[in-house]
């Protein structure tokens, strides 16, 4: 119902709230168009249509069916693998909503923390603390989920040659904090071939308070029934597919050849080697930053991610 007055003054609070509504909404498509075209400047733009843009893959049951020509971000087919995928990507959009709503209730910007857990890749052995992979997310998508109302706050706990369980599984509480909303697993090269530890260490973080959200990174096909029987026992889990991603990782230009990196910006140079990724000569000279300052810093390895 309309009252007196002019402008907002004269909106009934539905209406009041159906604009403040709409606002936020443009200011996060403001704000993730920002974030895209610093992306395409870091990258070229080509080379990010063809790294970070994927078709449109509708998973129907067993079914896939792919929209050529319709474009969407590798992270939705990178974690739709698994058969409760769907389910489990809702879970997560649901976590997404309730913060939304309770910024928008409150007047004020709610936290969202993501905590990393994980080995030595993880930890980004052999990199500068601001290169690991967990502070460049903080950075890059931070404004964006300030414009939908949520601060964002990562939590880069991965530690060399850490198992993700039993000892770590058992202080999730303590070590990752009881206000977390999202743990990411990425403890592959640790666990190896021990699948059980995803398992006790998943079940241990459904218990804690938050109930956070599960992102299993840098995982093989071995882990994916486990995933599938987590999700039905109603957690919100993702499993990321190794070989989608090194699908990706091979869209980057070969580096042997100069030619195709002649303009390359630096993100895109000695990225790939042939059919490996920062390996082989050109690739691995590379891989770690050199700019005079701990230039001769510890765990410089063939086997530890680059910058």
């Amino acid at each position: 119902m309309r009252t007196t007055g002019a402008g907002t003054a004269s909106l009934s609070k539905q209406e009041r709230r159906r604009l403040d509504v709409n606002k936020q909404i443009t200011q996060f498509q403001l704000a993730k168009a920002k974030m895209i075209e610093q992306m395409k400047m870091d990258y070229g733009e080509d080379i990010y249509s063809a790294v970070f843009e994927d078709d449109v893959v509708i998973y129907q049951g067993n079914k896939t069916i792919t929209q050529s020509g319709s474009t969407t971000s590798i992270g939705r087919n990178a974690f739709m693998q698994s058969n409760n995928a769907k389910l489990s990507w809702e879970r997560m959009k649901r976590k997404f909503m309730i913060r939304i709503l309770r910024s928008q209730i409150s007047g004020r910007r709610v936290p969202f923390i993501w905590a990393t857990a994980g080995d030595q890749v993880a930890a980004g052995r052999g990199n500068f603390f601001a290169e690991q992979y967990t502070i460049v997310l903080q950075k890059t998508v931070e404004k964006v989920m300030a414009s939908a109302g949520i601060d964002l706050e990562t939590r880069p706990y991965g530690m060399g040659h850490s198992r993700s369980a039993p000892e770590i599984a058992a202080c999730c509480k303590a070590l990752f904090g009881e206000d977390v909303d999202l743990i990411s697993w990425d403890f592959s090269a640790s666990d190896a071939n021990h699948i059980w530890r995803l398992e006790f260490f998943a079940h241990r973080v459904m218990r804690m308070d938050n109930h956070p959200a599960l992102i299993v990174l840098q995982a093989d096909s071995r882990r994916r029934g486990v995933v599938d029987h987590l999700a039905e026992q109603g957690m919100a889990i993702l499993h990321q597919d190794r070989s989608y991603m090194v699908g990706r990782m091979l869209q980057f230009p070969d580096s042997r050849d100069r030619k195709a990196i002649a303009h390359a910006t630096d993100h895109v140079k000695y990225f790939r080697c042939g059919v490996m990724v920062e390996k082989g000569a050109g690739c691995m000279e590379h891989k770690f930053t050199h700019n005079g300052t701990c230039d001769d810093r510890e765990y410089q390895t063939q086997w530890h991610p680059g910058w």
